[in-house]
């Protein structure tokens, strides 16, 4: 309902936070294909936090690294899939911070 109730407005930027969480497999399929459909991409920006990694990379065009409070690093998935042939989970693993680092 909450997903609902943010695309029924018209703005530029969605902030979504962990929206496949706890969701059926098929269901959340449903819900990605009707979200990509609702957008318009010339227009808006979408911005997901989120822990799933794997369920939002096919459709993802910037992946941006947010360490305490701050941006830490930013790459164009397509460019990390093609030239550097890494998933976001590998990019992110290599470059998080970890612990005490």
């Amino acid at each position: 309902m909450k997903l609902l109730l943010t695309l029924s407005r018209t703005t530029s930027v969605i902030l979504l936070g962990d929206p496949f969480s706890g969701l059926d497999p098929m269901v959340r399929e449903s819900i990605v294909q009707g979200l990509l459909c609702y957008l318009v991409f010339s227009n808006q920006i979408i911005m997901i936090s989120t822990h799933e990694l794997d369920e939002i990379e096919e459709f993802v065009g910037e992946a941006i690294l947010i360490q305490d409070g701050r941006n830490t690093d930013q790459i164009n998935v397509e460019t990390l899939r093609e030239e550097q042939g890494l998933t976001m989970l590998q990019w992110l693993e290599q470059n998080a911070v970890k612990g005490d680092e």
